[in-house]
């Protein structure tokens, strides 16, 4: 059984007076353990694709489960499942990273003790310490970034989902702590 199961997917829009095809026809299975990146120009349905698997969107059409769960009838366990990183800045700017780490946690189910860990496990990979306890409207485009990045694994997904996953992040500043260079080059290659 493939973990993404899509079968003749089709999501449409409005705009104005024309109807959109973002989604057409889409087929797409993917294992466990695979990495799979889309490629395509703007407006291509990337980033609805995500948003469709993330039970974000509903399609206007077509079968598709993730992690074994259908997304039109079990959208909430599909997202206990799943951990989405969207490109927009999606949370709040007066607290900090950490505040924000610890809702994560809780919102997840982790008691006090182990959320406090799991944000520093995360703080630490993410080599955040310098900048976690400041506001986040204080961040840059890549600190807030790798807090994001944070926010969509906190509770260990089975799957994540990275639409524009480099967005915000120099390569130049060197890898995420427990990657490799090459890692973030086909990190690069692969989601760009």
């Amino acid at each position: 059984m493939a973990l993404i199961d899509l079968e003749d997917v089709w999501k449409c829009f409005r705009v104005r007076r024309d109807i959109v095809e973002a989604v057409r026809g889409l087929h797409l299975q993917v294992a466990e353990g695979e990495m799979f990146g889309f490629l395509g120009p703007n407006g291509a349905g990337k980033s609805t694709t995500v948003r469709i698997l993330a039970t974000l969107l509903k399609p206007d059409q077509g079968r598709a489960s993730v992690a074994g769960f259908d997304l039109a009838n079990q959208a909430a366990q599909v997202r206990i499942r799943i951990g989405y990183v969207g490109q927009s800045r999606g949370i709040g700017d007066g607290a900090t990273g950490r505040a924000h780490l610890l809702f994560q946690a809780h919102a997840y189910g982790s008691s006090g003790a182990s959320a406090r860990q799991r944000a520093q496990e995360l703080i630490k990979q993410f080599t955040m310490e310098a900048f976690v306890d400041r506001p986040i409207r204080t961040y840059s485009g890549g600190q807030y970034r790798r807090l994001h990045l944070a926010l969509g694994i906190v509770h260990r997904p089975k799957i994540l989902f990275l639409d524009e996953p480099s967005l915000g992040l120099v390569p130049r500043a060197g890898p995420i702590s427990g990657m490799k260079c090459a890692d973030c080059i086909r990190w690069e290659r692969l989601c760009s």
